[in-house]
């Protein structure tokens, strides 16, 4: 409220002010917006710009990421494949001989020296075991275990069954057997099933990296305010750099990690996703990792650089407010030159208010206020050729009127003339001429009632059958007119002379040139999405040539001499076709479908009905 009041009262100051000092503070309002709009429009498309090259370095860091995790991966399984492919190892575990013991001495020995070599040749290996599944085979030092020592014994059997590429744990504390090791590092964990040959599974291979070390680069943008790497593996767990600088400066945890992309579908939406923590706008990037069935992410904000550029774009704005005081000042003076010329237009239009269009502007000079009172001039005459060509239209009105006036009388006057011929008629006993008489005054009055564009589908029909009448008076053979509406159907409104041009066709078209009794059927449904009038005559039929002529002819825009309007009342059907289009729209109308020789189809496409 107080607002408004505020409001009122800016607009009754400026209201009262002097028009120089109005066009002052327009001036230098629209002059101050426009700076201001220009900085920040500046500002924020340095901000775009910034914020796009910020999202462009992310994705080449995401590529190289990717690329680090997935060489990670394929030390992994190649380290696996080197002890799984091993002949000599695979074959002494299967067909052990508990019997043996110097069998066991040599064979520790030679693993041994395979590990190691192993371990040189992929240094970022931290542990490599054998889980063997047979409880009697013994364990060697920190190599070959026994498969029961598995926590998750029952997970790894599970997600390994069919899956060759075994079964990944994220970001583990490590499984470590020696009783004299209290320090657990966080590990990540690769479980791939034991097999010889086409041999049942033997236990399990097991190689690990510490987390920092399988996901080195994302490790690596730990000091990077701007943005941070994560992981989301298949069961919903996050892996990232809870020390990172980035989940310190906006205090994520692992819940808050995850409320960034709460409610999205990584998998199937973008590679891009603009979202929030606040009301710092984030964006999050991401890509989907095969080999691990997980997905890795950057979430992305330019909050620092944003907070620089709105400095920035601040003393923009300060230094153009001191610009614009300076401005307006000069704008004032330059005002009130402009202004003498302009009181003297004032005056002029405060005659012609008073009705005198006699007045005219005196034109000095080639600026603005002359080119203004130029137009002032022009447009005094114009509204004086106006007044008169309304007066004009006006009288040519008027007589139109009567005219119409005179033609309705002239009408009715046919009209009663023709009913007192009727009733000469019935006096003679000549019934046939009164019923023509009569169905001939009743097309006429129909004809002549215009008082509104819709009629009743019965009124409609009744109108079909006093036409019908009349024409087989003008034939030597019978038009039979056979009507197929529901009941309820027939208070359906329809534009009046819908149908009596269809019908029209139907005897001049169809029937007549057979020269020989034949049938007109009107038939009618009402269906969910529209309501259907079928006309179908008996008659001569078209081939499929003559029915494209039609159809052209009937949505053709110009006016066509076709057999569409050659004969009948002047209405026809490109009329009839038109007038639907215009009062319900360009997907009802009129289709024609026909048989040389046997018959021709009008279907009339109007909305459907509704029934009470």
């Amino acid at each position: 409220m107080r607002i408004k009041k505020l409001f009122v009262s800016l607009i009754g100051f400026f209201s009262g002010l002097r028009l120089a000092h109005k066009l002052m503070i327009i001036y230098s309002v629209v002059i101050g917006i426009t700076i201001i709009v220009f900085a920040s429009q500046l500002i924020n498309e340095a901000n775009k710009s910034t914020e796009l090259d910020l999202i462009s370095d992310s994705r080449e860091l995401m590529k190289e990421t990717r690329y680090s995790i997935e060489r990670a991966i394929d030390t992994s399984y190649r380290t696996i494949n080197a002890i799984s492919s091993d002949y000599d190892t695979m074959a002494y575990i299967k067909g052990w001989d508990r019997s043996d013991q110097t069998g066991v001495v040599d064979f520790s020995m030679d693993l041994t020296k395979k590990i190691l070599m192993i371990r040189n040749l992929s240094p970022d290996i931290y542990q490599f075991r054998i889980y063997v599944s047979d409880p009697q085979f013994p364990e060697i030092g920190s190599i070959i275990y026994s498969d029961s020592r598995l926590k998750n014994r029952q997970t790894i059997i599970r997600e390994t069954s069919g899956n060759p590429r075994g079964f990944w744990q994220f970001d583990h504390a490590e499984e470590n057997y020696n009783t004299g090791t209290v320090e657990r590092k966080s590990v990540v964990s690769l479980f791939v099933p034991l097999r010889y040959s086409n041999y049942k599974e033997l236990g399990f291979i097991e190689t690990t990296m510490y987390t920092d070390i399988f996901f080195r680069h994302m490790f690596s943008q730990s000091e990077n305010q701007n943005l941070m790497a994560f992981v989301i593996d298949n069961r919903g767990n996050i892996i990232y750099d809870s020390k990172s600088a980035f989940a310190s400066k906006f205090q994520l945890d692992k819940a808050g990690v995850i409320a960034l992309y709460e409610g999205h579908d990584l998998k199937r939406e973008g590679s891009e996703l603009y979202i929030k923590h606040g009301n710092v706008p984030m964006t999050l990037i991401h890509d989907y990792i095969e080999q691990l069935d997980s997905t890795i992410c950057y979430v992305v904000t330019n909050e620092s650089i944003r907070k620089n550029l709105s400095n920035t774009r601040n003393l923009i704005i300060a230094e153009s407010i001191l610009a614009m005081v300076v401005m307006s000042v000069i704008i004032y003076f330059l005002t009130n030159i402009l202004l003498i010329k302009m009181k003297q237009i004032i005056a002029s239009m405060r005659k012609v208010e008073n009705g005198r269009l006699d007045v005219r502007v005196d034109i000095s000079g080639q600026d603005e206020m002359s080119e203004l009172s130029f137009h002032f001039n022009r447009m005094v005459s114009k509204i004086g050729d106006l007044i008169s060509e309304v007066v004009t239209k006006q009288e040519a009105k008027k007589n139109a009127e009567i005219h119409a006036l005179f033609t309705q009388i002239n009408s009715h006057f046919i009209i009663n003339t023709l009913q007192n011929i009727s009733m000469m008629a019935e006096i003679d006993r000549n019934y046939g001429v009164a019923d023509a008489i009569n169905s001939l005054g009743k097309l006429l009055r129909y004809s002549m009632k215009w008082t509104k564009e819709y009629v009743r589908l019965k009124e409609e029909l009744d109108y079909i059958g006093n036409y019908i009448i009349l024409m087989n008076i003008r034939y030597d053979y019978e038009i039979r007119l056979n009507i197929q509406i529901p009941p309820r159907l027939m208070e359906y409104e329809v534009l009046k002379m819908l149908l009596q041009p269809a019908v029209e066709n139907a005897i001049y078209y169809g029937i007549e040139p057979l020269g020989q009794n034949g049938e007109i059927t009107i038939a009618g449904y009402s269906e969910e999405e529209c309501t259907t009038l079928e006309i179908m005559d008996n008659g001569v039929g078209m081939d499929a040539e003559a029915i494209e002529k039609v159809m052209e002819a009937l949505e053709a825009e110009a006016a066509v001499d076709t057999r569409l309007e050659k004969k009948g009342n002047g209405i026809g059907l490109k009329n009839v076709n038109q007038r639907i289009k215009l009062s319900y729209g360009d997907q009802y109308g009129i289709t024609i479908s026909s048989s040389k020789g046997e018959y021709t189809k009008l279907t009339i496409k109007l909305p459907p009905a509704l029934f009470k």
